[in-house]
């Protein structure tokens, strides 16, 4: 159901917690309450990791895995707990989010208001698909200090501040999964709003015992290194016939999925094909030029990435004669006798002819276009009857 937050009289000296808008109320089962003593509670997870104190914004080498930075315009997302733990004043901010590439994660940034008293955060990712409480925590870190607070500029008159720390294990995280984040301040902060996410969070405060959706998403940013996918083909070569004689060209394409960046090599008859002498070979694409008849093979792709490789299926490159009718050469029709059928029916009728016989038909005898009508026209039938090329 939908209902307006009221802030107990006992939070007054807790402005941060102040909570503005229509939020969504949840019940919060025996299952759940359990759950938030043995993790928000007391005590706090014993499953902790440490976090080392990054003195520059990324690690060297690593790559944004994901960003939701802080808004310029947007308000504060109360995210914070007093010791000892379970003070009804503590209230406990999620954020849902997936990555799209397996990835390593290396470092946590996030973004908020002041942190001047320097008592750490803890912050903790859960692997629950629906709401942050089931099935459990993935990893839990505390955090000492100030995580290395650096101004990130006024928004709606309030100081912001960068925050970042560097996992001292990386958390390895896989695409397409609904994670949580939740990032706490020990005593009293905020996060800054982001763009980006879905445009909501879950509290949970623990003086109501219950859920609460509320607007806006918390800023972070996971840094890591994505983990590198073997390639595969996605896109096959395909047969090619061209025309010979020297005129023509074909090309053959192929594609890659897979963690980038991928090299190619093209080979022809499984042997690589000169890069040197032809660069396309070291391409997506293969383009032969110039089209002869010692050009015809089968032709495939080896992909290669840092993690392994893959390799097309084969593609014929078929070279026509220039005689072929497909390339302009000449047309005949063996169906001398016109009964719709090319067979032992037409080289009895031209022979025939040749002898002098009947020719109701109307067709020339010299079937090859040598100028004679002889043995040599009802070989030429006889071979393109059988499949061969017209003369």
């Amino acid at each position: 159901m939908r209902s307006t937050l009221v802030v107990h009289d006992r939070w007054a000296h807790f402005p941060r917690i102040a909570f503005r808008g229509t939020v969504h109320m949840v019940a919060l089962p025996s299952s759940v309450s359990a759950f938030v003593g043995r993790v928000f509670g007391m005590p706090r997870p014993v499953a902790l990791a440490s976090l080392a104190l990054c003195v520059l914004a990324g690690a060297s080498g690593a790559d944004v895995i994901l960003s939701r930075p802080q808004s310029p315009t947007g308000g504060l997302i109360a995210s914070s707990w007093l010791p000892p733990d379970g003070f009804d004043g503590d209230v406990y901010a999620w954020d849902n989010f997936t990555i799209p590439v397996a990835a390593s994660i290396t470092e946590i940034q996030w973004q908020g208001d002041g942190f001047g008293n320097g008592s750490g955060f803890t912050i903790t990712i859960h692997t629950s698909p629906t709401l942050p409480d089931q099935p459990g925590v993935l990893a839990h870190y505390n955090v000492p200090g100030n995580a290395g607070q650096t101004p990130a500029g006024v928004v709606n008159g309030s100081q912001r501040y960068n925050y970042h720390y560097t996992l001292n294990t990386p958390l390895q995280l896989a695409a397409g999964t609904t994670y949580w984040i939740n990032i706490e301040g020990i005593g009293g902060w905020s996060a800054s709003w982001a763009t980006g996410g879905n445009g909501s969070h879950i509290n949970f405060f623990v003086g109501l015992a219950m859920f609460l959706t509320g607007p806006g998403d918390p800023a972070f940013t996971l840094i890591g290194t994505p983990a590198c996918t073997q390639p595969s083909v996605n896109i096959n070569p395909v047969p090619v016939q061209v025309c010979g004689g020297g005129t023509g060209s074909a090309m053959f394409s192929v594609g890659a999925a897979g963690s980038a960046p991928f090299t190619y090599h093209w080979r022809k008859g499984s042997v690589p094909i000169d890069a040197v002498a032809n660069p396309s070979a070291a391409t997506q694409n293969l383009v032969i030029a110039n089209v002869t008849g010692a050009d015809g093979a089968s032709y495939d792709c080896v992909i290669t990435n840092s993690c392994g490789n893959a390799t097309s299926n084969p593609a014929l490159l078929t070279v026509l004669s220039p005689t072929d009718p497909a390339c302009g050469g000449p047309t005949c029709d063996p169906d001398v006798n016109q009964d719709g059928v090319a067979d032992q029916g037409d080289v009895d009728y031209l022979v025939n002819a040749i002898a002098g016989g009947g020719n109701p038909t109307g067709i020339d005898p010299d079937f090859n276009h040598d100028g004679v009508a002889d043995q040599g026209d009802i070989d030429a039938l006889i071979n393109v009857i059988a499949g061969g090329q017209c003369p």
